[in-house]
């Protein structure tokens, strides 16, 4: 680390961003210059050409001088390398519950819903719907993401014939045109959507559908199985169609599978990096040094 000049961290809210100053501080001890910057595709695109490292928290490493930091739980994040979610360390990395010891599981579990779940006064006005989340590209077909939004909603009208649906979105609004798309699906009697708080709704629903990757931990929180639409870098206890084969194949093996959360958040967050931990420092370094940095 001593050898970088320049460290550019892309974040969506420079002002206030706890794990950006986390980063900065390491890196600044060490004599490099580092700026913090709002995220931006341009930015992201821009930085290939230029001599800088760079961290973004919101999009995958583009250029051997990127990395990319993927928030977990609270202070805990993971950082990767890998342009794809499929090829990092963590979704590399074989997860045996076996070989964690259920005291310790559900003792970490507990702490966690205890520490990251966000209280809510009443529960949800029904339960047993499905849970789609959706992100700001709402249009978007990635490498990584193979299925816009639009298809994803389809998809789950197709494969949950029955159950009503509730769309909640994630980040950013949609603009006018990927409003208008979404308005078609009001239409819909079993579709509706709706700005309730994220555990609230994580508490009520039978299923989560997602393309987000932290999201599917949120949703271990509450028990509740996960669907990822797209490459998964926390692939291990949510059924993915990438890995499955066929869509169809991941709905029923999804209401059948019956994972071990308490295990698998355990097993997460040791291998996370907390960024609030005494010797996240030494630890930044070791794992920047793993990645090649």
């Amino acid at each position: 680390m001593g050898d970088i000049e320049q460290l550019n961290i892309y974040v969506p809210n420079p002002d206030s961003s706890e794990f950006a100053r986390a980063v900065a501080a390491v890196f600044a001890a060490s004599g490099t210059q580092v700026d913090i910057r709002s995220d931006s595709k341009q930015a992201w695109k821009k930085s290939a050409r230029e001599a800088a490292h760079c961290v973004f928290e919101s999009r995958r490493a583009n250029h051997p001088r990127a990395i990319q930091a993927i928030p977990l739980l609270g202070g805990h994040w993971a950082f990767e390398a890998a342009p794809d979610p499929s090829d990092w360390d963590i979704a590399q990395a074989v997860f045996n519950p076996h070989d964690i010891g259920e005291s310790a599981a559900e003792q970490s579990f507990a702490v966690a819903q205890q520490a990251y779940i966000e209280r809510f006064e009443f529960p949800y006005a029904f339960d047993d719907f499905v849970l789609i989340l959706l992100d700001g590209d709402l249009g978007k077909a990635l490498p990584h993401r193979p299925m816009s939004s639009f298809n994803l909603i389809k998809q789950v009208l197709k494969n949950e014939p029955e159950r009503q649906v509730l769309i909640r979105m994630i980040g950013q609004a949609p603009n006018a045109n990927q409003q208008a798309r979404l308005d078609g699906f009001d239409l819909e009697d079993r579709i509706s959507f709706t700005t309730a708080g994220l555990d609230r709704l994580l508490q009520a629903c039978c299923y989560v559908v997602c393309q987000d990757t932290p999201l599917s931990l949120r949703a271990a929180l509450h028990e509740k199985p996960v669907l990822h639409m797209g490459e998964c870098g926390l692939h291990h206890i949510a059924r993915n169609p990438e890995i499955d084969g066929r869509i169809q194949k991941s709905f029923n093996r999804m209401h059948r599978d019956r994972p071990d959360y308490a295990r698998y958040i355990h097993w997460v967050l040791e291998h996370g990096l907390d960024i609030n931990a005494p010797d996240f420092g030494a630890t930044l370094q070791r794992r920047l040094g793993d990645l090649g940095w």
